[in-house]
């Protein structure tokens, strides 16, 4: 997705960097990461879609590219109203 902001954070959860994705929804950082542990967040500016946080461990080797599927919030709302209004499928009546 384009436009979508990409933040890096540490253990801490202090932010270490902010991304954007372009047009093909892909992002890049130029500057290498410590080794450690962090958490990537995606956020859409547009609140259409939500995204599962990452958590990812560098050791100092390029990292293949990570797949961050989006999630319709509409799809979720509906979702969450769905088992609001007739329970979850697998509770027991």
């Amino acid at each position: 997705m384009p436009g979508v902001l990409v933040t890096v954070k540490d253990k801490d959860g202090v932010p270490l960097r902010a991304l954007k994705t372009n047009k093909l929804g892909q992002f890049a950082a130029s500057t290498q990461l410590s080794n450690g542990t962090y958490v990537v967040e995606v956020e859409d500016p547009r609140e259409r879609f939500v995204f599962d946080r990452v958590q990812i461990t560098v050791n100092g080797t390029i990292m293949p590219a990570l797949q961050i599927i989006a999630k319709s919030k509409r799809a979720l709302d509906r979702e969450k109203l769905a088992k609001e209004i007739f329970g979850s499928p697998n509770a027991s009546t």
